[in-house]
């Protein structure tokens, strides 16, 4: 699970649209459409029910929706906190040949 995927999924919650979401992060569409799977796969469920006229909130989705935006505001005080871009720590932790070992 990826912050990208968790700003994606609030975007297209609430406009109710793809390439309205794309257009508000300054993603393309199927970078939208890409995240929103990874997140679904993540997460081993089906968010959105996918249409022409958009994209409505699945019953999962509209429980993980709450969760997800406290998780996000979480991220942002954080950064506001510590100057420290939780990401960039994430990779670094990622990267650490040692850090299965030190339980990371």
């Amino acid at each position: 699970m990826r912050e990208q995927e968790l700003y994606a999924f609030v975007a297209v919650a609430e406009t109710g649209q793809m390439n309205l979401a794309a257009k508000n992060l300054g993603y393309s569409q199927p970078a939208i459409t890409y995240q929103i799977k990874g997140l679904e796969q993540s997460l081993g469920t089906k968010l959105f029910i996918r249409a022409a006229e958009g994209a409505r909130l699945t019953d999962e989705g509209k429980a993980a929706f709450p969760t997800i935006k406290a998780i996000l505001a979480l991220i942002e005080q954080l950064r506001a906190a510590t100057g420290i871009d939780p990401s960039m720590a994430a990779d670094a932790v990622r990267d650490n040949p040692f850090a299965e070992a030190q339980g990371a």
